[in-house]
């Protein structure tokens, strides 16, 4: 009992010194976090006021080297846009120039080439038409000469087709008179060689099938009896079996 109430007692005060230490070092480390937290915020706005500051200073800045910068670009444009007009205005006048020269010139040429083609053409054509005139009478008297020859040899020629076409018909008439002639009387001797051919295969044909038609009605005659034969000897074996086994069954019954 004494050891355990003063084992108890060591137990508390261990539990009470705990508690304490706990409280204490609470309150050091909150107090610590709250002078960390107090000195970060200090620091914190003081960084942003010189942030902010640099910021404001830097969009001065820019604002004013933009401006700079703008004024002298349009300084520059307006000059390269004077100098371009400048340039443009010089460059149309002379262009202008060139080209009123140039369409004068080829106004002459042209002109002076309408005159010589309008001269070479009427020459061309009053050497056309002296040519076609020779040559025409020249044709003409070609055609004339060669209409003349045409007709005399059409004569001649129509002439002597004419005349041996008479001929080829005359000697072909007499031809087919002879042919038919011969092919008549081989026809007639044909016709009487066929019918007797005729005859003779006929008869020979019939008496081939009355022989035939014999030897069938004879071949007939005899299956059938060598069938009726064995029918009835196939009856009466089926008769003697079926006498046979029903008098066994009956037998075997008794």
């Amino acid at each position: 009992n004494w050891r355990a109430a003063v084992c108890r007692e060591k137990y508390l005060h261990c539990i009470a010194a705990k508690i304490i230490q706990t409280k204490w070092r609470s309150y050091v480390f909150r107090k610590a976090y709250l002078q960390y937290k107090a000195a970060r915020k200090i620091q914190t706005n003081w960084r942003g006021a010189i942030c902010r500051d640099m910021y404001l200073r830097t969009i001065a800045a820019v604002m004013i080297q933009t401006k700079v910068r703008r004024f002298v670009s349009r300084q520059k444009f307006l000059q390269y846009m004077a100098a371009r007009k400048i340039q443009s205005a010089w460059r149309s006048f002379f262009c202008r120039q060139e080209y009123l020269q140039y369409m004068a010139a080829r106004t002459i040429q042209t002109n002076w080439r309408a005159a010589i083609c309008r001269d070479y053409y009427v020459q061309t054509i009053a050497a056309n038409m002296i040519q076609a005139m020779w040559r025409s009478s020249i044709c003409r008297d070609r055609y004339l000469h060669y209409t003349a020859a045409k007709i005399i040899q059409t004569h001649w020629r129509s002439y002597l087709p004419r005349r041996e076409y008479l001929t080829f018909l005359a000697a072909r008439k007499i031809q087919s008179c002879w042919r038919g002639s011969i092919y008549r009387k081989e026809f007639v001797a044909f016709k009487s060689a066929r019918i007797i051919q005729t005859a003779w295969r006929a008869f020979v044909c019939r008496k081939d099938y009355v022989e035939y038609f014999a030897a069938t009605m004879i071949q007939a005659k005899f299956r059938a009896c060598l069938v009726r034969s064995a029918y009835i000897r196939y009856r009466a074996a089926s008769l003697i079996q079926s006498a046979w086994r029903s008098y066994d069954c009956k037998m075997n019954y008794i």
